[in-house]
């Protein structure tokens, strides 16, 4: 028999269907989840004491910083509360010696013409008299004095010189720029000067330099406070203040 005839038998080819590979059994291994933690009681008080005790802690630093948070506040509020009140003092203060150098002001403004209108002349006498009274040891003494009060001035004088044996020498001269009250005395080596408005002009400018020293010490928005006070109020104008005269001596 040929190979062609045995090629279908049975005995040499196989017909069955490749056998699989193998596979390996891998036990996977269920997991177990562990019981559940067991506490005794005396576990659970332990626990639960431990427990309260840090919430309580907490809860009180919880507070306190709370409080802590809320004085601060109150603090800083009291504080902004006195610098208020700090600067409001200020400006009171300076309010009122504001109000009083303005009064003084008015008086001076008010009263030195008529107390030299009414007392002028007697004012004059007076200083001319207890000038020439201090320098006794004086040969001579020169009066100067408005021409309009000259011939008072020089009978009032010869009068003074009657009465007192150690009265200096005087003569008496007539100016036409004096005013009625002021005079001008001169002596070897001195002198002395009266003249009321010259007098009172330094007195308004003294008190003027007050009063611009106090504004310029209060707090700018207090300053302005008083600016726009001191605008609403009726004051009297201060009269033009008059040139002081140029010298040395001055009464």
């Amino acid at each position: 028999m040929s190979n062609t005839n045995n090629k279908f038998l049975f005995d040499l080819n196989k017909f069955d269907e490749p056998d699989e590979p193998e596979i390996e059994e891998v036990l996977i291994e269920e997991e177990i989840e562990p019981p559940p933690p067991t506490f005794s009681e005396d576990e659970l008080e332990a626990a639960k004491a431990v427990a309260f005790t840090k919430g309580k802690s907490e809860g009180i630093q919880e507070e306190r910083a709370k409080r802590e948070q809320e004085l601060t506040d109150i603090l800083g509020a009291i504080s902004e509360n006195f610098s208020t009140i700090f600067a409001s003092e200020v400006y009171r203060e300076k309010a009122y010696e504001q109000e009083a150098i303005k009064l003084a002001l008015q008086i001076v403004e008010l009263l030195a013409p008529v107390l030299q209108d009414k007392l002028g002349d007697e004012a004059l006498k007076e200083t001319i008299v207890s000038s020439i009274l201090a320098q006794t040891k004086q040969s001579e003494i020169i009066i100067e004095v408005a021409e309009s009060v000259k011939d008072e001035i020089t009978v009032l004088l010869e009068k003074l010189s009657e009465q007192n044996e150690n009265s200096p020498r005087f003569k008496v001269k007539g100016r036409d720029d004096l005013t009625s009250g002021s005079c001008e005395l001169s002596w070897k080596d001195g002198g002395m000067v009266r003249n009321p408005l010259k007098t009172a002009a330094d007195i308004q400018n003294a008190l003027m330099e007050l009063l611009n020293d106090t504004k310029e010490t209060v707090p700018s928005s207090a300053n302005n406070d008083i600016n726009n006070k001191t605008d609403s109020n009726d004051t009297v104008p201060l009269a033009e203040t008059p040139q002081p005269e140029t010298g040395d001596n001055h009464d």
